[in-house]
Formats: structure tokens, sequence, C-alpha cells
């Protein structure tokens, strides 16, 4: 099997970060979409290479996911080698690579014992605090290391997976508009929708919205036909929709109706009887227009040409909202982009799913009043604050000297663009700073701006190998140099960009990208 660049990346940093750190856990950022599944089983399948009696042991909540990997790692390893562990799929198997659901193992840690490595797929569902299966299981192991991958690094209530949690380091993330742009991903669009599910006195539980009181408030014949109707202006463009519902009685609601507005659809949720794998098929296979889901399809579900993603579930919750629209984010044939229409209004209230909010508890969340986006005039899409162009129509915004009376929309990922600069000169210098490698300070004499970037050619872990990468991209010698000292003997072999795309969206410029006479070096920096 064939990686993509990104998944190389990634399983290389787990690499690098397991060689130099004896203690810790590592975890991996990777969209939806982004081939989670071909991380997990590159990573074994290198294991397995490199050390071939070494055990790894994969886990999960989900049986889709769990069978995903399992058909995934027997593409990278020879079959006798894997094995599942899971009463739902019904197999009670360990071979040198498990596939286990977490349900079937937790309270049997004794038998994982010589399993050296734990892979977790969604690790987010790990709780920060207490006890849960995950926990228990860990506390059977004697010093595991674990391994995690997930597209929400957060949970609702704790803020980021990495503060206080079993995971120490992100080693590598890679962010949705990057995947976008290179053609691994599928654009996503919006327009700002007429209806609006009003959720102000809906009550809250466990951090999100209690479901009882918005399905009480909000499912309404006379909401969801208001709703509906908005809807079938797209029937003719759009094939494939995926929408999310509060909970079954909402789902089955919508499915009624859309039904009677002409559309074929069908409703998933935990008490239908038809197999679930069979319907998903079916809609994957055009069976049927409209799918209606209730926490069916926000893991697991592999489905394609959605072309269309109607939010009917309103959550303060990031994880949700990520996973909610992430579903339209996989490439297909003939698909140019997702449509998403958020009627629940959780774009508002949480962001660009790649610049989601996530809030620690005891943080002051942002006034409801800061205005995040606009919507054009004339088409209806949804941008940016500082567009000064609609992607969608060329529509040319004016600016007054203070945004007032805001529309409150949202675009479902930030599309921010960075500033091009031409590159007059370049300069090199040895950095030097108490308690860290020493590097390679590169100054970008941009006109009346310089730009810096700082190369750890000596560092042994991530670091280094994206130096080492660096060094490789501009020389005509492949070999890099081993030091800072031996790197300005030779800096004379380097080229220089042309221009360089620069962010300063952050609290200091970052460069992003690196155009060699037009041509990027393919990099995007983190």
């Amino acid at each position: 099997m064939k990686l993509w660049p990104h998944q190389k990346t990634a399983i290389q940093a787990v690499l690098n970060f397991f060689r130099t750190n004896k203690k810790g856990n590592p975890l991996l950022v990777l969209p939806t979409g982004s081939g989670k599944t071909h991380v997990i089983a590159g990573l074994c399948s290198t294991i397995d290479d490199k050390w071939p009696d070494e055990k790894i042991l994969i886990l999960s909540h989900v049986q889709e996911i769990l069978e995903q990997d399992y058909k995934k790692l027997c593409l990278y390893l020879p079959k006798q080698k894997v094995g599942v562990y899971s009463s739902g799929l019904g197999k009670k198997q360990r071979r040198q690579f498990t596939v286990a659901g977490i349900q079937s193992v937790y309270k049997k840690a004794d038998l994982f014992q010589d399993y050296r490595l734990i892979i977790v797929d969604e690790c987010h569902t790990i709780p920060a605090k207490g006890e849960g299966r995950y926990r228990t299981f860990f506390a059977g192991l004697d010093n595991p290391r674990v391994c995690g991958l997930t597209a929400t690094p957060f949970r609702l209530g704790h803020g980021k997976i990495t503060d206080g949690h079993i995971f120490d380091k992100v080693v590598y993330e890679k962010d949705i508009l990057e995947l976008i742009e290179e053609g691994f991903l599928c654009p996503l669009s919006t327009k700002a929708t007429t209806q609006r599910m009003d959720t102000r006195d809906v009550k809250k539980s466990g951090g999100d919205f209690n479901t009882k009181h918005l399905s009480s408030k909000l499912d309404k014949t006379s909401i969801t036909s208001q709703i509906i109707s908005e809807l079938l202006q797209h029937k003719e463009t759009r094939k494939h929709w995926l929408v999310f519902a509060i909970d079954i009685e909402h789902a089955e609601h919508i499915t009624e109706q859309l039904i009677q507005a002409g559309i074929k659809a069908a409703c998933m949720h935990s008490r239908m009887e038809v197999n679930r794998t069979d319907l998903v098929d079916l809609f994957k296979a055009g069976g049927f227009q409209a799918l209606v889901s209730v926490g069916m399809v926000t893991t697991g579900f592999d489905a394609p040409n959605v072309d269309l993603i109607a939010l009917l579930r309103p959550t303060v919750s990031p994880v949700l909202h990520v996973q909610m629209i992430g579903r339209g984010l996989r490439i297909a044939p003939s698909k140019k982009d997702c449509l998403v229409l958020d009627f629940a209004g959780n774009t508002e209230r949480l962001g660009p799913i790649n610049s989601v909010k996530v809030t620690k508890p005891g943080v002051k969340k942002r006034s409801d009043s800061e205005p995040i986006t606009k919507t054009c005039p004339d088409c209806s899409e949804i941008v940016a604050p500082a567009a000064r162009n609609c992607p969608s129509c060329g529509y040319k915004f004016t600016f007054k000297s203070k945004l007032v009376g805001m529309p409150s929309t949202a675009e479902v990922i930030r599309t921010q663009k960075w500033a091009t600069h031409d590159v007059r000169s370049v300069q090199y210098q040895k950095h030097v700073k108490p308690g860290v490698s020493v590097s390679l300070l590169v100054t970008y004499n941009c006109g009346l701006r310089a730009f810096k970037e700082w190369v750890t050619l000596e560092h042994p872990g991530f670091a280094g190998y994206k130096a080492r990468h660096w060094w490789k991209v501009r020389s005509s010698n492949r070999k890099p140099p081993e030091t800072v000292e031996e790197a300005l003997k030779r800096v004379g072999e380097l080229r220089s960009p042309a221009t360089i795309d620069v962010s300063e969206s952050g609290k200091y410029p970052v460069i992003k990208k690196f155009n060699f006479e037009g041509v990027t070096d393919g990099k995007v920096r983190p």
C-alpha cells in the first residue's frame, strides 16, 4: 500500500517520539478523511519490519472502526498476524496485532500484558479523570506506552486532551485546510440559512444542551417543515444528504416530512430494525437521497459521496460539532464540494471546524456580540470578516472603520489566506539558546520586513527530521549536514526562495510556504 505524504510524516513522528522519550504517550491529530486507519496500519507494518517480535494492541469503542482497522491491517500485514478481540464481532483472537473493543477487554488486562504498545483510535473518548473502561484497562497493565489518534483533540468540559491527560504531546497535526488545498479532502461550502433553531432558553446537562429539553422545544412540525422547505432548494444539485437530528423521535419526524415532500429518505438510530451496514451501503449506492441520523454516523461512518450536511442538532460540544461536519470532507468522483447548512447555529457558537473554540472550565467564553463572520448580500455565502471579495460570486465588500450589526452566521472552515512576500536576500547564522538544541537561524529579508525561522539540524527527534528535509529541498547535495557548524560552511549549496507565504494570525509571524521560482517546496509549516 502507498501512503500519502502526511501519513508517512505522522508515522515517523511517532517513531521519533518513542526513540527520544523513554516515557510519555504521543498524540496524532488527523482530520476525518485523512486516513487514520492507514496511519495505524502503516505504523504497525513499520514496527513489524524493524522489530518483528513486537506486539501491538489497537483499541476503539466503535464496532465499525474495529472492522475498518482490521481490514486495513490485513492490507499491510500478513493476515495470520492480525486478530480481532470483540464480543460484538463474535471473535476472541489474540495475535501479534490485535484489534479489540474496549468493552470486551477492559477487565482482561492480564491477557495483554505482553503488548508493549497500545494504539487508541478516537482517543478523545478517554476521560481526563476518574476511571472509565480505558483507564481501568491501562491500570491493569505494566507501564504501557499509548499512542492516540483523533480528529478532535479535546473533551467537553476539559479542554485539550494533552492538558493533564494521559497524552503528553501532539507529535503531529495536519490542518483540514491544508489537506483540502493538497487535494486529499473535499472543500466545504456554506450558505446562510433563513431558518434558525432557537436555543436561548434550552437547559444544559453534562456540559451540553439537555436532549429532552431540546426535543420538546425544537421537535415541532412547523419548525421542521420550514427547514425542509429550505432544503428542497437543493434537491436537484445535491444528491446525498446527511441530516443530524436531536433524538430518535426527532429523526423519525424529519424523515416522515422529507418523504412527504418527495425526498427518498431513511432514518438511522439505535432502535431501528434494519441492519445499519446494509442501510449505509444502500445510501452510498444512491438508493435514497437523505439519511437522517441520531448519534450513529459521527464516528466510523464512511460515505464519501455526502455532498450536503444539514445540522438540526444544536450542541455546545466541540467534538460533536467537528465530527458532524467532518462527515462531508471525504473526496469522491464528480464531487466538487460539500454544502453545510447549519440550522442549529453550531458554527456561530463554536467556530470553524479547523479553528474550533475549546473552553477550559472556569475560562470566560467569547462574547456573543463579537463578530466572527459576514454574509455576502448577493449569494449568501458565509465568509471571514476580513474577506474583501466573495469567493463564490466575486462581490466586493465595503469596509467601514468599525463593524456593526454583523449577521449571526459563521463559516464552517476558516479560509484566511497567507500573505506572500518577495525575498530579496537570505542570511544564515548560528543560534544558541540555553537548554535548547543549537539551531541554524535563517532570516528572510523582504523589503522593509524580515522573517525568521530556526532549523534544528542537531535535534534528535521530529524537529531534526523536518530540518533535514528542509535542507534536502534546498540543496543539490542530498546529504544534510550533521551540525550547524557544518551547515554554515555549506550554505552556498542552498537555493533561496523567490517568495514566502507568511501567516500573522498568531502572536508571531509564521512562514507557511516557500516558493522557489513559482514552485512550492510542498510542505506547509505547522
